[in-house]
Parts: C-alpha cells; sequence; structure tokens
C-alpha cells in the first residue's frame, strides 16, 4: 500500500496529512508492548537503520492518562525533516490509544522542559496541551484534553 494521507481519516487536519505522508515516505514506525507500556521505534527506510529508541508511552490506569513518559523521535536531527515530529506524535497517541486493552484516555501527560513546551508542544495544533505543574528550574507537566479519532494506524507494525 503506497504511504499517502489515505492513512489518515478526514477528520484529520490537511497539515498532519501531508506531514504523515511525508513521514511514512522516510520511515517505518513499529512498536514493543510489555503491559500498559509500549515503546516505539522510528526506522530509516533509506538506510534500514532505527532513528530512534527512545519513545516509551505508559497507560496510567489510576489517573486515565495516556502518559508519554519519553518522546524523543529524533527526527529533528534529520534533514528536511520540519513538522515531522508533530506527524510522529499525532499517529502514535492515536496507535497507542487504539492498542491498549482498558479503557479509553481522556487526557495526556507528561514532562519536558519549558522551552520544549514553547517551541513543541504548544504549538501543536491537534492537542492542546497547557502547563498543568512547575516542577521547578525548567522542568513542567503538562497535560491536555484527548478525544480518540478514527485514524487509520495500521502502518505501525509489531517489532519482530
Amino acid at each position: 500500500m503506497a504511504m499517502t494521507e489515505t492513512y489518515l481519516n478526514h477528520r484529520t487536519s490537511g497539515f498532519i496529512g501531508a506531514q504523515t505522508a511525508r513521514l511514512l515516505r522516510r520511515f517505518t514506525i513499529s512498536y514493543c508492548r510489555t503491559g500498559d507500556t509500549m515503546e516505539y521505534f522510528i526506522t530509516s527506510r533509506r538506510t534500514g537503520r532505527r532513528v530512534s529508541y527512545a519513545i516509551v508511552f505508559w497507560h496510567d490506569r489510576e489517573s486515565g492518562c495516556l502518559h508519554i513518559s519519553k518522546y524523543f523521535p529524533e527526527l529533528a536531527r534529520r534533514e528536511n525533516s520540519k513538522y515531522l515530529s508533530a506527524a510522529c506524535f499525532f499517529l502514535l497517541v492515536h496507535h497507542f490509544s487504539q492498542q491498549k486493552a482498558s479503557s479509553a484516555c481522556c487526557r495526556i501527560s507528561l514532562k519536558t522542559k519549558s522551552r520544549i513546551f514553547n517551541v513543541f508542544y504548544g504549538r501543536l495544533k491537534d492537542f492542546r496541551f497547557k502547563i498543568w505543574q512547575n516542577r521547578g528550574g525548567e522542568t513542567v507537566e503538562l497535560r491536555s484534553g484527548y478525544t480518540p479519532m478514527p485514524v487509520d494506524t495500521t502502518m505501525i507494525r509489531k517489532a519482530a
């Protein structure tokens, strides 16, 4: 199947559709699941090498949150990669929500540096991240409401 915007439902923005198509032309995404935790891997189609090992999502059952434990896709270090991290984030949030066996998450939470919030998470139009707690220094905890969308994530495969 061609890696095009057809992977996304009509409810997603044209921007996310275009960026996701770019992402999937250049990279494959796989995952490994252990209980309520999923680790994601991004691999270059051109070289076959893994680009990222540091993407971990966790379902916090007590709070009903999808918690982003680690999100360092390393895509920003690649040539011509503007907006690919945003498209990747969008896909992974929806994939995680669809794959976990427990009840649906209604919020997303994560800890990050305030400067990363300003240049990345605060700019994601498909989410509404707000600083929930200032953890002191440069660390902040973010939260966003979350409503699952019928996004096709079948291109994300279980790691061998």
